[in-house]
């Protein structure tokens, strides 16, 4: 994402250099229940690694909790579809929903194009159309 960022940046220098002075970007923020998701796969991964390090006995750390549940015996017998679960397809899953590759170009704070309505990455002659329809010669 970094890289195509750059990309336009030097795009933008080349193609508008009297009107460009400074371009910047940054990372758009994740949804906050992607937020909040990743958190908890955290707790999770923990819990995963505590219960395969203590065994039966980390419910007993547990309170109100009188032994393990139904559900832990089922996942001690796929030990390694429960690892890769929780540590590989989960995460992978739930980055997706971080990342959004949210791009949007903005001039004097009015967006002239934005990847997240469009569903596509700017091309050049795109951003050239953008900034003439702003009134931004190129050049």
């Amino acid at each position: 994402m970094r890289r195509n960022f750059m990309q336009l940046a030097e795009f933008l220098q080349q193609n508008f250099p009297s009107s460009i002075e400074d371009v910047s970007g940054g990372n758009y923020p994740a949804p906050e229940y992607a937020t909040h998701l990743m958190s908890l796969l955290s707790f999770i991964q923990i819990f995963t690694l505590a219960a395969m390090f203590i065994g039966d006995g980390i419910f007993s750390m547990i309170p109100f909790i009188s032994g393990p549940p139904k559900w832990y015996f089922a996942a001690k017998e796929n030990p390694a579809f429960i690892m890769m679960s929780v540590f590989i397809f989960i995460p992978t899953v739930l980055n997706s929903f971080v990342v959004s590759g949210a791009f949007e170009v903005a001039i004097d704070g009015v967006v002239v194009f934005s990847k997240l309505e469009s569903g596509m990455m700017p091309t050049g002659p795109m951003i050239i159309e953008a900034f003439a329809k702003a009134g931004i010669q190129q050049g």
